[in-house]
This record gives C-alpha cells, structure tokens and sequence, in this order.
C-alpha cells in the first residue's frame, strides 16, 4: 500500500488531500507531504519523525478529556479508545481508588493530542487516499463531521449513566 502511495504524483496527493481534509486542507498538505517524504527515508528518530505540533487538537482537550477533534476528524478507532479510557478513569476518580487517574490522563491525551494527532490524522489519510483513487464519489470517509461530536457526548453521558448507576446499584462506590 505505501509504494502504491509513493509512485503517485504530488499533484495527485495535494487533489486527494484537498478532498479528504476538506476544511483547512492548506495546514494539512505540507504535514502529509513532511510525513510522506520521512517514510521514504530510514530514519531511525522514531520521535522525530512522527512528532508534529497540532495545537488545535491540543486546546480542544481542556475542554474536557472527551477525545473531540478525534471525533471531528473521524478518527473513530482512536476516538473509542480515548472514550473507553477517560471513561475508566473518570470511574477510579468516583470510585476513590485513583484519585490523580484525571490528571494523569488528562496530561497523557493532551500530550498524545499535541504530538501525534497529525501523524494519526496522516495514516488515515494514508489509509484512505486508495479508497479514494478508485473510487473519487465515496466521500463519506473525507472532511470532518459537525453532527458525531455531538451524538458522541450524548453516547457517553448515557454510558457514564448506565456505569455509574450499576457501580452504585452493586455497591461498588458509595453515594455517600
């Protein structure tokens, strides 16, 4: 799959980004192209290589731990592990067991968001762009979407409930 993405043209590239980023294509081009061009070489700098700033992944955190510009990027599998562990960890905080599991967490996804959202943002792309090449009318993969943020925090808030009503219900953490 990478060499069927090496021999395409730039210019193909930068149409297929166009398309799959949508809003703010012009930030993402240059990244991918970093990114495409970095795999071509051996370098062994793994954190060099696949580390690139994302400030707005990483502002959108402090918002709450909730993994928001995943969901908007349709990122959907880091977005289900990120929900599955604040999840986990807003439960220890309840439960008393870990207090500083929030922290800890907190600090983890914003450093994760910082660092590494282009790079997984990249491999989607990556992932997608041949999907794409085949077929230019499945577009349902590209842009970003307003709408799953939305449906996602209601999802969670009825997980949260339905978690935190079985742990009181079984006595596992207190009410009081």
């Amino acid at each position: 799959m990478t060499d069927a993405l090496n021999q395409m043209s730039d210019k193909y590239c930068s149409e297929a980004a166009n398309l799959f980023v949508g809003k703010n294509s012009s930030y993402f081009i240059p990244i991918f192209a970093r990114f495409s061009k970095l795999e071509k070489q051996s370098l062994h700098n793994f954190f060099g290589k696949f580390i690139s700033f994302n400030w707005s992944a990483f502002l959108v955190t402090f918002i709450g731990p909730f993994p928001f510009y995943f969901i908007y990027r349709k990122m959907w599998g880091v977005s289900i592990v990120f929900f599955i562990l604040c999840k986990i960890c807003t439960t220890l905080i309840i439960a008393r067991i870990f207090p500083l599991a929030g922290y800890s967490y907190l600090v983890v996804y914003s450093m994760i968001s910082l660092c590494f959202s282009n790079y997984l943002y990249y491999l989607r792309f990556k992932k997608n762009t041949l999907k794409l090449k085949k077929d230019a009318t499945k577009k349902s993969s590209c842009g970003v979407s307003y709408f799953a943020p939305v449906v996602a925090i209601l999802v969670y808030l009825l997980f949260s409930i339905c978690v935190d009503f079985y742990l009181i219900k079984f006595k596992i953490i207190s009410t009081s």
